[in-house]
Parts: structure tokens; sequence; C-alpha cells
């Protein structure tokens, strides 16, 4: 049977490892500044980054405060900044509710990336503060279409467009987030089947225009969310809210 200190050397080989080659970003080395404790230092880190003229990938970077409290830090509007100068530059954007902060290649690139960062917050960080990412892609701005014009998906439901006298006119195309006609009768329209066995729909509308059509910019998860990632959360979580 291997001794503790051998068990412990292996588990710490295996996480370093593991963290390796994990697609997700690392986090690291965090520290408060003791002159300005709402000022915050830390490495963060990923494989295989890119940036290209269209879109870029990019990690969403939270800081949470200890067990006691678990709440959100807000970062400050502006003052972040990255410390020294890596071989990438960095792109940093906070949102209107500074719950986090984007980190992203500022240029085109393609490659492994690691940047040390000064974050600012709204107010002290306690000690025992945690912060985590998770890997994000950014896409762009952009239209789409919606549906299938085949016969045999119009049946089961696929949306389509509306031509003159209710004639079908293939898929339908969402160009912006104006107001979507639901109306079979409506030239240029939106309609689909439905039927009393299957429930596809009530076939209501408009789609008015307050409704996200998803022509907006937008950042969805890059990886599947990993075990590893979840009892970090988790962990950062008062034990209350862990239930």
């Amino acid at each position: 049977m291997p001794k503790p200190a051998a068990v412990a050397v292996a588990a710490a080989v295996l996480s370093a490892l593991a963290a390796a080659q994990s697609p997700h970003p690392l986090v690291r080395d965090l520290e408060i500044d003791r002159e300005d404790p709402t000022r915050v230092r830390l490495s963060i880190g990923w494989p295989n980054a890119w940036r290209n003229d269209r879109n870029h990938d990019a990690a969403w970077l939270v800081l949470r405060g200890p067990d006691a409290t678990g709440g959100v830090l807000r970062l400050a509007a502006e003052g972040h900044a990255e410390v020294g100068r890596a071989a990438v530059p960095v792109a940093l954007a906070v949102p209107d509710d500074r719950s986090g902060v984007f980190v992203a290649p500022a240029r085109e690139h393609r490659g492994d990336v690691s940047w040390r960062l000064t974050l600012v917050l709204e107010e002290p960080v306690p000690d025992g503060a945690k912060a985590w990412a998770v890997g994000m892609v950014y896409v762009p701005a952009g239209g789409f279409e919606l549906g299938d014009g085949h016969e045999t998906a119009r049946r089961f439901g696929a949306f389509h467009r509306v031509g003159e006298g209710g004639a079908v006119e293939g898929v339908y195309p969402v160009a912006d987030e104006s107001a979507i006609a639901v109306d079979r009768d409506t030239p240029g329209g939106l309609w689909y089947a439905t039927d009393e066995h299957r429930y596809r729909g009530d076939q209501g509308g408009p789609i008015p225009a307050a409704w996200p059509k998803g022509t907006r910019a937008f950042y969805v998860m890059k990886h599947e969310l990993s075990q590893g990632l979840y009892a970090h959360f988790l962990n950062a979580l008062p034990s209350a809210w862990q239930a």
C-alpha cells in the first residue's frame, strides 16, 4: 500500500496533468493588492486560442467571495489592465452588470495564450476570494434562416416563408430584430403546420420586435462544463447554497 506522501505527490501530478490537458481556461495565482485591496492580480491562459477578422474565443472570468458569503464580486467599470506585456495583447470587456470580464486575444492569433492581469473591483476584496473562468466563443451579429422548405419537413412542423396566395417560398430568413408576422395568408410571413395529435405551437403571432431573434452578437460556451469546474463552482458557494 503506498505511503500517504506518495499518494499526495501522485494526486498533485495527476491534477497538474489534468489542468495542462484541459481545454478550459486556467486561472491561478490570485493575489490581493495589500496597498489597494480593491485590486487583485491573477494569471489566466488556455490552449488553442484564436481570433480572426470575424470572431474569436474568450474566457468569461468571475470572482466570488469566500464561503461565508459566496456572492459575485462586482468589477469596476474601468481600470483593468495587463501586467507586463505578453506576446499576444489582451482585450478585456466588462459587461454593464460588471459581474465578470471577458478576456480574449486583442489581435489575430492562433495558439496558446497566457496573461497576468490586474482587475479593479467596486469594493475591497475579502480574503479567501476565488476566481475561475469558462471558455467562450463569440458569435458575430448576422442573419440566418429558419425552417425547411421540403414538403415532408413541413408536414412535421418545419417553419417556412409564405408566398402569394399562401404558397410556400422555402425557408424563412431572419435578417434583423424586426417583428415577424405569423400568418399563413400574409406574403412574407412565417408559418408552420400543427395538428391535434402533436402540439407544435399555437400559430399565434406576431413575434414582437422585443423578442430576441438571435441576430445580435452573443457569446456561447466553447466546451461542455467539466465536473471539475462545476465542483469548483460549488466550493465557492456557502454550504447552505450548495444543497
